[in-house]
């Protein structure tokens, strides 16, 4: 056999070899599947997402967030009125950039909104208080966080409107009072006896008059039942001199130093008025 057919044997021995195998090893096999790697939670890890902030004249209401992580940015802060919701084509969010880092403390106010952070403690609250017509009546500030590159959190702030003082026919009258380093008492006037104590807040801690821890003055005995509250270094009282329209508030001597501020909030199933008071230092 010459050499050229011998070569031309071998070939197709060879191509029978290769493709008449039935052999299970050499079938075609499907490629591995690789699990999905589980993507990495992009949460910033905030305490809550939601904030309630109150301002009454000098006196502000905070809400404070923990935040766990700390890389991320605050690229956006957005501002809306409750009309928003209703026709956000009519009344749109204005928005607002910014480039606030996890990474450092910042103290700083965009807007009506304070934000002040510092080891993994964010503050808000509220530097210009809101007036309206209408009460109560809200407004909100949308707080976007970014980690990895995506919007991963947003926190909602929802800013209560302060009451002008007498807009309900409550007062009471004087609106504000301010007391000498001494201390000492004064007496303020409501127009009306159907109302409660719903909170005090004195140097910006807020207490709130509650049944459950004993402090309510009870809506259904308003009229002839004394009530007296102290914190810290302000007492109110009422019905004292046996009108029930009528409030005594009684401050302590200031040894501190400082300006001290109290304000008090008073209504019938909302609140309808807030007096205020500042005690000098010197």
């Amino acid at each position: 056999m010459s050499l050229p057919k011998i070569i031309t044997a071998l070939a197709f021995f060879a191509a029978i070899g290769v493709y008449g195998c039935t052999s299970s090893d050499n079938e075609p096999q499907n490629p591995p599947v690789i699990p999905d790697t589980p993507k990495e939670n992009p949460s910033v890890g905030l305490s809550k997402k939601n904030a309630m902030l109150l301002s009454w004249g000098d006196n502000v209401y905070i809400d404070t967030i923990e935040v766990a992580a700390d890389d991320w940015v605050i690229t956006t802060v957005s501002f809306c009125d409750a009309k928003y919701f209703d026709a956000p084509y009519l009344y749109p969010k204005t928005e607002y950039v910014t480039d606030l880092s996890g990474r450092e403390s910042f103290d700083e106010t965009v807007s009506w909104l304070r934000m002040k952070y510092s080891d993994g403690r964010l503050i808000l609250s509220d530097v210009n208080p809101a007036y309206v017509p209408e009460w109560p009546e809200y407004r909100y500030a949308f707080v976007e966080f970014e980690r990895g590159g995506e919007i991963t959190d947003t926190i909602i702030c929802k800013d209560e409107s302060e009451v002008p003082l007498g807009f309900h026919g409550i007062g009471p009258d004087p609106g504000t009072v301010v007391f000498p380093k001494q201390g000492g008492s004064v007496n303020l006037m409501t127009n009306s006896i159907g109302w409660v104590f719903h909170w005090l807040m004195v140097d910006g801690v807020r207490h709130e008059f509650s049944e459950d821890d004993g402090t309510q003055d009870f809506m259904e005995s308003w009229t002839n039942t004394d009530f007296e509250y102290t914190m810290d270094w302000v007492t109110i009282e009422r019905y004292k001199f046996g009108n029930p329209a009528e409030i005594t508030v009684t401050v302590a001597p200031n040894n501190t130093g400082c300006e001290r501020k109290f304000s008090c909030g008073i209504g019938p199933w909302a609140v309808w008025g807030v007096f205020y008071g500042t005690q000098e230092a010197d």
